[in-house]
């Protein structure tokens, strides 16, 4: 697939905001993409030329990200991700998504599967995980990532709404999921580390981990073959 020839841009109406998605149709399953903090639907485009047309793809713009809606008045908490992914997949009726998130898309993707059907989860190096906040150079290491981007102050608020937030991973959160679920991690993720990915081995039941040698927090950009094929792998088993 090529990212600026094969996929439609739409616009998704949901109670949290406005989505703007890029969507390839396909007769075949259905992969929902939820990019990492700071991100946009751009951050897939080595990925999908790995994925064969018959997958049906979408790429989504989180709230506050890119093209879609930047809700004022909110908390910025990881709720409103994972009810704007509930709105999209209630208003498009896609039946029986496979959920792929990185980072902060992987901590809505988790949200929202611990209290929604999907058909497999996947999770790229997930934020959110409970013990991950209380280490305190996390919230200087987030912050130094994103200095000079454009919504650098919404990408603050989501920080610090991320540090306070009553709605982590924890252990009972994990529990929850009964999809069937892989989590990818580089071995050298500087930014969530390896070390975490015991968390949602040891608490999702049915979970296994596929670790990518010499890669770092964003596998899917700097190993997206790798990636791909370990997609593929799980959505046939």
């Amino acid at each position: 697939m090529d990212y600026a020839r094969d996929f439609n841009d739409i616009d998704v109406q949901t109670g949290e905001g406005r989505l703007s998605c890029k969507v390839h149709r396909a007769q075949g399953r259905r992969v929902i993409f939820l990019h990492g903090l700071g991100g946009t639907t751009k951050v897939w485009f080595r990925l999908v030329e790995h994925l064969p047309p018959t997958l049906e793809v979408w790429l989504v713009d989180m709230l506050w990200h890119g093209k879609s809606d930047y809700p004022e008045g909110t908390d910025y908490s990881i709720g409103h991700q994972s009810n704007a992914l509930a709105g999209l997949i209630a208003s498009e009726g896609i039946s029986s998504p496979y959920v792929f998130g990185h980072s902060y898309g992987g901590w809505a993707a988790a949200q929202y599967a611990s209290s929604h059907s999907v058909a497999g989860l996947i999770l790229e190096a997930p934020a959110g995980l409970e013990e991950y906040k209380d280490v305190e150079p996390v919230k200087r290491r987030l912050e130094n990532a994103f200095v000079g981007m454009e919504n650098e102050k919404v990408i603050d608020r989501i920080i610090d709404a991320y540090l306070k937030s009553e709605h982590h991973l924890t252990a009972e959160v994990l529990a929850r999921i009964s999809a069937p679920t892989l989590a990818i991690w580089g071995d050298h993720d500087g930014m969530v580390d390896i070390r975490y990915s015991e968390k949602v081995i040891n608490n999702v039941a049915g979970s296994r981990l596929e670790v990518i040698a010499g890669a770092g927090h964003n596998p899917h950009y700097t190993n997206p073959k790798d990636v791909a094929a370990l997609l593929l792998d799980f959505i046939k088993a």
